[in-house]
């Protein structure tokens, strides 16, 4: 028996509580450097597990890029997949000045599938065929909500008209453009953005 404990099942149960503990820290560590991680970029994590409010601005208490010791541009990970975004499109990011809902819409996309992958909602005040404001949300990555972000700026204060003369491939080209170019491994988030405006152009 070891000495302060008088029954085994008292013993069991700091054991228990030890192992917890050992258990929860590890879980703590991980949970911290999981976080590093993506805020080398800006990016909160937990937004990766749901419709992310990007109206939002990241969590106080994050730690942010300047925090970690890392700039915008900065590599993410290893290896080809590893993604590096420009300070344009971490301004963005960052920014979020046109997240969330516009309840005088009069034009309303969706782009992507719920719960698989990458989604985007676009909202869209047309008055006499003018975007005089526009919205969005996204559950996505820095780069897809930097391209949300990106492509209300492009449309707002401009007519409709001349964008739907323009293809989704050509749409997405703009919105690479305005971010400041994306990884290669994050092209299909301006296509997404393209994609939320070639719906409202479809459905005018």
């Amino acid at each position: 028996m070891i000495a302060g404990f008088e029954a085994d099942g008292e013993l069991k149960q700091v054991k228990q509580a030890l192992l917890k503990r050992k258990f929860t820290t590890c879980a703590f560590r991980l949970r911290r450097r999981a976080v590093e991680v993506e805020l080398q970029s800006g990016v909160r994590c937990g937004e990766k597990a749901g419709l992310a409010d990007a109206s939002q601005p990241p969590v106080s208490g994050w730690l942010t890029y300047q925090q970690a010791g890392t700039a915008p541009g900065r590599s993410l990970g290893k290896g080809k997949g590893a993604s590096v975004y420009s300070e344009r499109l971490t301004a963005l990011f960052r920014s979020r000045a046109h997240a969330g809902n516009l309840e005088d819409a009069t034009c309303f996309s969706e782009a992507g599938t719920p719960g698989r992958g990458p989604y985007m909602r676009l909202w869209l005040r047309v008055e006499a065929g003018v975007v005089t404001c526009a919205r969005y949300k996204t559950f996505g990555c820095p780069a897809a909500i930097a391209c949300g972000e990106a492509l209300c700026e492009l449309v707002e204060g401009e007519l409709l008209a001349p964008w739907a003369a323009l293809s989704g491939e050509e749409l997405a080209t703009r919105i690479t453009t305005q971010v400041g170019g994306v990884p290669e491994n994050k092209a299909h988030c301006p296509q997404l953005a393209a994609e939320a405006l070639v719906a409202i152009i479809r459905a005018d």
